[in-house]
This record gives structure tokens, C-alpha cells and sequence, in this order.
């Protein structure tokens, strides 16, 4: 599956949202700008709160 949207998250999204990891897959290029490069003036950031991300994986799976 491509990735189509990404974010930052924190750890609550374990704690909190309690997900757990149940596998893994090869990090693969996206095409979209890295959340870990892009630290210039003025660059702008996805920061997603657990909830949100958790919302964002249900509604963008087809």
C-alpha cells in the first residue's frame, strides 16, 4: 500500500489510544517531503494528536 498522508504523532498514541504494532514493512520513498528535513523558516509541520491520527488511518484506508 503507498503511503498517501503523513504525520507526527507521539507516544500517547500507544499509552493513550492504545494501539499496539502487530507487524512492519520496508521503508520505501513516499514522494513526500520529509517531517525530519524540512527545518528551515517558515516550513510547516503535520502534528497530529493521537486521536487524530488514529481518525486519519481509518478514513484514509480504502
Amino acid at each position: 500500500m503507498a503511503v498517501i498522508e503523513q504525520g507526527l504523532t507521539h507516544t500517547d498514541i500507544f499509552t493513550e489510544g492504545r494501539l499496539k504494532v502487530v507487524g512492519h514493512s520496508d521503508a520505501l520513498p513516499s514522494g513526500l517531503d520529509s517531517n525530519y528535513r524540512d527545518n528551515h523558516i517558515g516550513a510547516r509541520h503535520k502534528v497530529w494528536g493521537w486521536r487524530k491520527a488514529i481518525e486519519m488511518s481509518q478514513t484514509l484506508v480504502p
